[in-house]
């Protein structure tokens, strides 16, 4: 298949979880209880898209089960609240700071295993007045992912994609001309890929033609792109509010915008994209995927009825192109009750990272768990 298409694959459906970022949706009200209500608060909110798909779906029977804590560990509160979403990602919770004016400020920080603080990097450029953050992740290389952009005092704006080393040191560089990389993350062959969207056409008011799925080299810059950017309605944003990981045999992304997965096996490098219906009445605000390619998210109601929430899997058929949401059983319910999963943050090791409802510390605790697709 060329690039830039799409593909089904003639399959019996496979059992994919999902979980998501929804950065750009406002809540009508506040819960103290409720991991959406305070996380959602604290992004920098941005106007809901235009042309967002509606249709919802509502889940039927519950799939698989998630087993006790390995372990659990505190991490501090202002990774959570201070922020964008946080996540896991090769053993760290990433953290970001959306804006910064100097470059003495840290705007990607790295917390471990134990709860501490790691590394902190300050991804600034000469000549910058100010540097957005707006998307990091951790390389396999010993280093810092980071894209964003970077403003000049005259107005100027420059998308790029940038390297750091773990000494906090920047060293490598990828300016991306008209194509803002809105998420990246790294494969384990050492390519970036990124999620982005082009650049608006003022005279003609509409975005610029291009892919929007791309992969980088640090050395060669762009070395590949994939799904054109006409495969969604003319003014959506399909990365403003999305998610991207790199697993060992595929990138995924998810758009909230568009209420679509995409799938791009390395090897085939044909992207497969899915329409995935909105549950009724919940939002996905994490996003997971496991060494298998299972994607794991965590669903909250934003609505009137703050505080209800859970874990959820994306059952994929492949012929149809689709998916549909289904509970994973036990984990479902208010956000305060013991059972239930207030955020899938990512995985590590052969284990999911989460929070639970019950634990006195809140989404601040982070529970180490197996988790059985059956």
């Amino acid at each position: 298949m060329c690039k830039g298409t799409t593909e089904t694959v003639k399959d019996e459906p496979r059992v994919v979880s999902l979980s998501l970022r929804y950065g750009h949706l406002q809540p009508r009200g506040r819960h103290r209880g409720s991991l959406a209500a305070w996380l959602v608060l604290s992004l920098c909110g941005s106007a809901v898209l235009a042309q967002e798909r509606t249709n919802v779906i509502t889940p039927v029977g519950m799939k698989g089960f998630i087993g006790e804590t390995q372990n659990r560990v505190l991490f501090d509160r202002d990774v959570f609240f201070n922020g964008p979403i946080p996540y896991w990602n090769n053993g760290y919770l990433v953290s970001t700071k959306t804006e910064s004016f100097s470059a003495s400020t840290p705007n990607v920080i790295l917390l471990g295993r134990n709860g501490s603080r790691s590394t902190a990097v300050a991804f600034w450029f000469p000549g910058s007045q100010r540097v957005i953050i707006s998307s990091a992740a951790v390389s396999h290389h010993s280093g810092i992912l980071a894209s964003g952009e970077a403003d000049k005092a005259d107005g100027t704006r420059a998308f790029f994609i940038a390297f750091a080393n773990l000494k906090g040191q920047v060293t490598n560089v990828i300016q991306t001309g008209n194509f803002h990389p809105r998420r990246v993350c790294e494969a384990p062959d050492g390519s970036i890929w990124a999620f982005g969207g082009m650049m608006w056409d003022a005279a003609k008011r509409e975005r610029l033609p291009g892919n929007i799925l791309r992969r980088f080299d640090l050395q060669k810059g762009e070395t590949g792109s994939f799904v054109p950017g006409s495969t969604f309605p003319p003014k959506m944003q399909a990365d403003e509010a999305s998610h991207i990981r790199c697993s060992s045999e595929a990138v995924f992304v998810y758009s909230n915008p568009a209420n679509v997965l995409i799938e791009l096996p390395y090897k085939t490098e044909a992207p497969r994209v899915y329409d995935v219906p909105k549950l009724e009445g919940l939002e996905v605000v994490n996003f997971a995927v496991t060494d298998s390619d299972d994607v794991y998210g965590g669903l909250t109601d934003l609505g009137e009825d703050q505080g209800k929430g859970g874990m959820y899997m994306l059952v994929l058929d492949h012929e149809a192109a689709s998916g549909h949401w289904q509970p994973v059983g036990g984990t479902v319910g208010r956000l305060t009750d013991e059972h239930t999963i207030s955020s899938v943050w990512g995985f590590d090791g052969g284990n999911l990272v989460i929070s639970r409802g019950g634990d006195p510390a809140g989404i601040t605790a982070l529970h180490w768990v197996t988790m059985s697709p059956k």
